[in-house]
């Protein structure tokens, strides 16, 4: 019996829940409410036209000076002891001024800079290159080590540079070729 009185009591508090959620669905007055749907977006702004006029150039402002190239010191030389001594002359000017000063770029199909390197030898084992590279960089130069395939296999390049002044690598060609030994090649620098 306790179960039935629990029944209905169950049953009549779902049947007061319903109605407590329909009652109000059912007897209010305003089913839909009104909206506004008047816009909230304010109206356009108006904008004045006006010309935009040609600049006049100042009267009291100087003309601008054009950029000259600067003799850079751009070179790969490490820099020599000092060796001081009291009795030497003055340096005299070079004659030929005119090989002193850098070269201008030159410039690829595309419109790029080219840039020079000395490639001072190819090895095949790549610990006789980094042996090269660490001499170079000991003394003080720019190095670069490239791998490429070739018909004897894989071989290790080793370079100085790149430099856009071709003249500053003919200068120290040499140099180079002497204190290591090498028969160094100026060759266009070509990035991997």
């Amino acid at each position: 019996m306790q179960s039935g009185v629990r029944q209905r009591l169950v049953g009549a508090f779902v049947l007061i829940c319903v109605a407590a959620i329909l009652w109000p669905v059912l007897f209010s007055k305003s089913v839909n409410p009104v909206l506004d749907r008047r816009s909230q977006i304010p109206a356009i702004p108006a904008f004045e036209k006006y010309e935009i006029k040609k600049p006049v150039k100042p009267v009291n402002v100087s003309e601008v000076m054009r950029y000259q190239p600067e003799a850079a010191d751009d070179s790969l030389e490490p820099e020599p002891a000092k060796a001081e001594s009291k009795s030497s002359p003055e340096p005299q000017p070079a004659a030929n001024t005119v090989n002193n000063l850098p070269q201008k770029p030159a410039f690829s199909e595309q419109g790029l800079p080219v840039y020079w390197t000395l490639q001072l030898a190819s090895f095949s084992q790549q610990e006789k290159a980094d042996k090269l590279k660490q001499a170079l960089l000991a003394k003080g130069y720019k190095v670069d080590m490239q791998t490429v395939k070739t018909s004897k296999g894989d071989r290790v390049r080793v370079y100085v540079g790149p430099k856009l002044d071709k003249s500053v690598l003919e200068k120290i060609k040499p140099a180079i070729d002497k204190e290591f030994k090498v028969k160094s090649l100026l060759v266009q620098f070509s990035p991997r």
